[in-house]
């Protein structure tokens, strides 16, 4: 019966379990207060990142700006071409200008002689007295 009066081991590690657990608690405790200390610092981080969230927005905008421009780089490089082609037109049509007064001034005197064959004609149709 001395055999009985002993603990067995399970008996043992039942009643110690609550010591042990405590233990464990206590050792944790300052891993905890430093995670605690931790989760302060992400969370002010975080809540710098949620006052930024308008930016965010903002950027996500430019990327939707920047895919529509580059939608619109084969239109302004057509735009490019017609500005070429513009100014090419510019200078046909500024030749045009210049042939067409060129040719002003090489009628005029032209139109003086039509005038007086005209009026020698009219001298000549008219009856002399």
């Amino acid at each position: 019966m001395a055999e009985q009066s002993r603990p067995s081991l399970p008996l043992v590690d039942l009643v110690l379990a609550p010591v042990r657990l405590a233990v464990d608690v206590a050792q944790a405790i300052p891993r905890v207060a430093d995670g605690l200390e931790n989760l302060g610092s992400v969370l002010a981080a975080l809540d710098r990142i949620a006052g930024f969230e308008s930016y965010l927005d903002r950027i996500a905008g430019f990327g939707r700006t920047l895919d529509q421009l580059a939608g619109l780089s084969d239109s302004l490089a057509s735009v490019a071409e017609s500005t070429q082609g513009l100014s090419a037109l510019a200078d046909a049509v500024d030749q045009l200008e210049r042939a067409a007064s060129e040719l002003t001034h090489a009628v005029q005197p032209l139109q003086n002689v039509a005038q007086r064959l005209s009026r020698l004609g009219r001298r000549n149709d008219a009856p002399s007295l």
